[in-house]
């Protein structure tokens, strides 16, 4: 999180790159894999960060401007409209794969330390409210798990504006399940990887 500008390898924004793409490419290298597995489900990790999020399509790669909250909750967003997508092409294909999403709310982990140090120090001061990296980790165990999920959903946090607390089924905006976007981003990604998922 906010990290400087950098570019992957492969020439992506870094956050961008890793993030989205790599999970995007991971996934459709593994579809036919996943499709022969019983119970298979792909767990993408988004962000209440996705919130402010925007796709800037004009400037994927950050070449003209570089913001790293703006590109992070660009990258989080990009996770859950690959969720939904992903969801709806499983569906249609009637592939039996779920394409869950979850958030770990704010937990104490490393993903901070690039804060600049007024930010890291007020992160310091809530350092008590915050989850653990192990309960931060709640969301995810479920959304890979727990036998009553369905493809489409979203996990996060039950407390503190989903921050903190038990996995429930958590919020996602509505610019994450804008189908035009979503199906725009898949086509960019399929064109910036290489991978296509044939989905």
């Amino acid at each position: 999180m906010v990290p400087p500008y950098e570019l992957t390898k492969d020439g992506f924004e870094s956050q961008f790159g890793v993030n989205h793409l790599g999970p995007f490419a991971l996934t459709g290298l593994l579809l036919d894999k996943l499709a022969e597995t019983p119970g298979s489900r792909v767990v993408s990790t988004a962000s209440i960060a996705h919130n402010p999020g925007k796709i800037i399509f004009e400037d994927i790669k950050a070449e003209r401007r570089y913001n790293a909250s703006v590109r992070y909750s660009m990258s989080k967003l990009a996770n859950l409209l690959f969720t939904f997508e992903l969801q709806r092409r499983l569906e249609a294909a009637e592939l039996p794969i779920l394409s869950v999403a979850c958030h770990p709310g704010i937990a104490s982990t490393e993903l901070s330390r690039y804060m600049p140090g007024v930010l890291a120090k007020a992160t310091d001061l809530f350092q008590p409210l915050l989850n653990t990296a192990a309960e931060g980790a709640w969301p995810t165990l479920c959304a890979a798990t727990a036998e009553t999920v369905s493809g489409g959903e979203y996990y996060g946090p039950a407390r503190r504006f989903e921050t903190a607390g038990p996995a429930v089924k958590a919020r996602a905006n509505r610019a994450s399940r804008n189908r035009d976007v979503a199906r725009r981003l898949w086509d960019l990604s399929i064109e910036m990887t290489g991978v296509d998922p044939g989905i």
